[in-house]
């Protein structure tokens, strides 16, 4: 058969162009019956010229070329599989697509936090506690001040991912998955202390998620998202992401050089509160495009 669905990517899988090492993790099932496919690999035997070994006369081989192809068991599949593979038409293939990145659309919009970690993490008030202690000092420090700085910053940082270059965060986003697929020790890139809960089924998890993924699947669907923080969903919940990414980042960076970033000084002028500000809004978007980058969002 020509061609697989693969459930963990929503795509069809084109055997004569696929790589045969490259889709042992993609759950390859046949379209027809959505049982398990296993992809055969191609062959081709050049024209060439060999010596008979009983006339002892020079023969020429013809080219001989077997195509990859996607097989159920003993390179076999059923008829009724193979005549359904054979009508399969180039707009099936978009329409699959398209149902699948709209299925997982619909599923983020109802559990976005849940994909990205944030229930796992203890986040809740974390820039409102941080920020309230930092600022005591100041005479008109109040809560619903506080809440309208995190309102204004969560809008803010939204808004910049959207504004910036789309190729630019893939790149961003392919260097951050490189590495984590290189790493010696991949749990070492994410010891963020004690905001995660930090489970061995959850570290097992990632563990084996970051040996199956393939890159360049996953940065199609880091677009998808990005494209994604475009939509109200995320309006309506743009404070809960602002809350884990900061507490994220105060984890990596530490207390010694958060607070200062946070401190409301008298004795500042307005361009170096903009710098701060500026510092802290590029390490809140350098998380964010960070945490896209290594979320599962093929599961």
């Amino acid at each position: 058969m020509q061609y697989a669905k693969s459930l963990r990517y929503g795509i069809f899988v084109d055997a004569e162009t696929s790589n045969y090492l490259q889709y042992s993790q993609w759950r390859l099932v046949c379209p027809c019956c959505n049982e398990p496919v296993f992809l055969v690999k191609g062959s081709h035997r050049p024209e060439h010229a060999r010596v008979a070994p009983k006339s002892k006369q020079l023969v020429i081989v013809r080219e001989a070329k077997v195509k990859a192809f996607f097989s159920h068991f003993d390179n076999l599949a059923s008829e009724k599989c193979e005549n359904y593979n054979k009508s399969i038409t180039e707009k099936q293939i978009k329409t699959y697509a398209t149902t699948s990145r709209q299925q997982r659309l619909k599923y983020w919009q109802e559990n976005f936090l849940k994909a990205i970690g944030y229930y796992n993490a203890g986040c809740k008030s974390s820039f409102f506690t941080l920020f309230r202690r930092t600022n005591q000092h100041l005479p008109d420090i109040n809560n619903k001040g506080i809440k309208a700085v995190q309102k204004e910053v969560a809008s803010d940082l939204i808004e910049l991912l959207n504004k910036a270059d789309r190729a630019s965060i893939l790149e961003v986003a392919r260097s951050h998955l490189v590495k984590l697929q290189t790493h010696e020790n991949p749990l070492s890139l994410m010891d963020l202390g004690d905001i995660t809960d930090t489970t061995e089924e959850l570290k097992d998890n990632f563990l084996d998620w970051t040996r199956s993924f393939d890159i360049e699947m996953q940065l199609s669907l880091v677009a998808e998202v990005v494209d994604f923080f475009k939509t109200k969903a995320i309006a309506q919940i743009k404070e809960e992401i602002f809350e884990l990414i900061f507490a994220r980042v105060a984890v990596t960076i530490g207390p010694e050089k958060m607070t200062p970033l946070l401190k409301v000084s008298t004795g500042e002028s307005e361009q170096e509160q903009q710098q701060k500000y500026y510092q802290l809004r590029s390490l809140l978007v350098g998380e964010l495009v960070f945490l896209i980058a290594i979320t599962d969002w093929s599961s």
